[in-house]
């Protein structure tokens, strides 16, 4: 199943101007992967890389974290060098100096009965940013050693907050990258 659904959705064009599309690309990754087609994951990605490279993070806060997050996974998979991994954190980091700016902003625009599960989903997708550069951290170095554990709990955490934003979306997705994030780290061992 996860090979029919790469091979049908990689048939699609998929800009980076919208949640809904860069959740797309996300399952292409996950899927692909799962489904033993790194090289065609990797082949793919690099196909959109001008794509990638050219956009502007978007401004609205949550919908710049999941771009955020797509891009260092991007540059996880694709990783041509180690410069590539470090790009991961680096934009990690740079979501961390952004927060400030954009956090309180996104909070005050949503509406103040949806603000419960606006802040859910920010913090939802904030341990699913630290997910990131965890695999980062271990693709460079191989640290931390309990890596397996570390991510099973900013993965429960995520879908926590992911339910209680009420957001299915994000939920089924961390439900199949935390799968992806395994597969990647024993493929790394093998390695």
């Amino acid at each position: 199943m996860c090979n029919t659904y790469f091979e049908i959705a990689t048939c699609f064009d998929y800009g980076l101007n919208s949640e809904a599309n860069i959740m797309e690309l996300f399952k292409i990754i996950i899927f692909g992967y799962l489904g033993e087609h790194s090289h065609y994951v990797k082949s793919y990605l690099l196909s959109i890389k001008d794509d990638v490279n050219d956009i502007a993070p978007p401004e609205k806060w949550d919908v710049r974290i999941i771009y955020t997050i797509f891009n260092s996974l991007f540059f996880l998979v694709v990783k041509n060098s180690w410069k590539d991994i470090e790009k991961a954190v680096e934009n990690i980091n740079q979501l961390r100096k952004e927060q400030q700016e954009f956090e309180a902003n996104f909070l005050n625009q949503v509406r103040k009965d949806s603000q419960l599960h606006g802040s859910a989903k920010i913090v939802s997708l904030y341990h699913f940013a630290k997910s990131i550069e965890l695999l980062a951290f271990f693709l460079i170095g191989g640290t931390p050693t309990d890596i397996e554990n570390k991510m099973e709990y900013y993965f429960r955490i995520a879908s926590d907050f992911a339910e209680l934003s009420q957001n299915i979306s994000l939920v089924l997705l961390y439900k199949y990258f935390k799968k992806f994030s395994i597969k990647l780290i024993r493929n790394t061992f093998l390695v």
